[in-house]
């Protein structure tokens, strides 16, 4: 919808571009050059709103910091799953349309089992899905 919101308000630039051109060349025939250089002007805004579009899209499908909201709320449900000493970090939320996931890195007791640790992140990838409606993938470290 961005995108073509975008498209309109270029169509409807272009338009009056056109039309300032028009106006000069009709009645300044020495500026001839204007068309070229309205031209130009229609092409860099066009250039911009593809620009934005493409940025913003890229940015959500690469991944975006969570806000401080989504972080308390995955730190609650965390303090219920796992009551020892637990540290989030790195997290990315990625949002694919048709659904969105979440990538965290969680450090855990440097002690603990491989076992141990595969077990947690297994429930905390099911409380995440069944709480957020998200996918997780969580790559486990050593506190």
């Amino acid at each position: 919808m961005t995108a073509d919101g975008w498209h309109s308000r270029s169509d409807a630039l272009s338009s009056v571009v056109v039309l300032i051109g028009i106006i000069v060349t009709r009645f300044f025939p020495g500026f001839w050059w204007m068309d070229s250089v309205l031209g130009i002007f229609c092409a860099l805004a066009i250039f911009y709103a593809a620009f934005e579009i493409m940025k913003e899209a890229i940015t959500r499908m690469l991944g975006e910091e969570p806000d401080a909201e989504f972080i308390e709320a995955l730190d609650t449900e965390l303090d219920k799953i796992y009551d020892k000493d637990m540290k989030l970090h790195h997290l990315h939320l990625h949002n694919y349309v048709s659904h969105k996931e979440l990538t965290l890195h969680v450090r855990l007791d440097g002690n603990m089992t491989v076992d141990e640790g595969h077990k947690i992140a297994t429930l905390i990838e099911k409380m995440i899905k069944e709480k957020f409606d998200m996918d997780a993938t969580i790559h486990i470290e050593p506190l």
